[in-house]
């Protein structure tokens, strides 16, 4: 049985964040958020239909 890849979404991301500066602080916000996005979106990156990142490793 194959199993579907999960993907972290922008908003567990930027709840993770808020969560890390509650706990140990530092700067809020968002210094670059088309980037915070462009990160979010690589490990969904295929090229003809294969998976450029099937793996975390």
């Amino acid at each position: 049985m194959a199993s579907e890849t999960l993907f972290i979404s922008l908003e567990v991301v930027l709840e993770i964040h808020k969560r890390q500066l509650k706990e140990f602080g530092g700067s809020d916000g968002i210094r670059n958020q088309g980037g915070l996005e462009a990160a979010v979106q690589v490990p969904k990156a295929t090229f003809d239909g294969v998976d450029l990142y099937p793996t975390i490793f």
